[in-house]
């Protein structure tokens, strides 16, 4: 289950959270659709450290593609992950510290759920503010990367319909050499 907060509170969010006050929930960052197309936009940072954000290949658990680098990317870029998700499966993404600390956080790894907070207001575009601190050190700002994941209902034709395209299209090859 998602955790809501609102647009607003997104800018709340840098108001601090005693670490005892978090309560671990599973960002559980899913796919609405089957046949979803799934596209991340970074939408700033406020961060000390220098980190990067990276998509899990589920295919491929232990390889990762970086999508941003929350001191050099550019709000409102964007990155489509080329696959589909059937409905209900996870996007899963870490965030790695590369400069300052060193540390990695991940929406797969249970122990890391505290670092993420999900607005799922709307559940095509979901939020998602990280904080790169450990509970135990934390500011609890959730400022230090914040991205928007969109979700797209791919249209994948019907099995008959591209028998009947493939069909109609040797006929009229068949056609025109004539």
């Amino acid at each position: 289950m998602h955790r809501t907060i609102t647009p607003i509170a997104i800018l709340a969010l840098s108001a601090p959270i005693a670490a005892a006050d978090l309560i671990a929930e599973d960002p559980a960052i899913l796919a609405p659709f089957e046949f979803t197309e799934v596209s991340v936009e970074f939408m700033g940072s406020s961060a000390g450290y220098t980190g990067e954000l990276n998509w899990i290949d589920p295919d491929l658990p232990n390889v990762s593609t970086t999508l941003f680098n929350n001191h050099q990317s550019i709000v409102g870029d964007s990155y489509t992950i080329p696959r589909l998700f059937t409905q209900g499966e996870r996007v899963d993404f870490t965030y790695n510290i590369i400069a300052g600390a060193d540390d990695r956080f991940s929406t797969s790894n249970p122990d890391d759920w505290n670092q993420f907070r999900i607005d799922d207001t709307d559940p095509t575009a979901l939020i998602v503010a990280v904080e790169d601190l450990r509970p135990t050190a934390t500011d609890a700002d959730y400022n230090d990367v914040i991205f928007r994941v969109r979700f797209f209902q791919s249209v994948i034709p019907a099995p008959g319909a591209l028998g009947f395209f493939a069909m109609t299209s040797i006929a009229l090859v068949r056609r025109y050499r004539r």
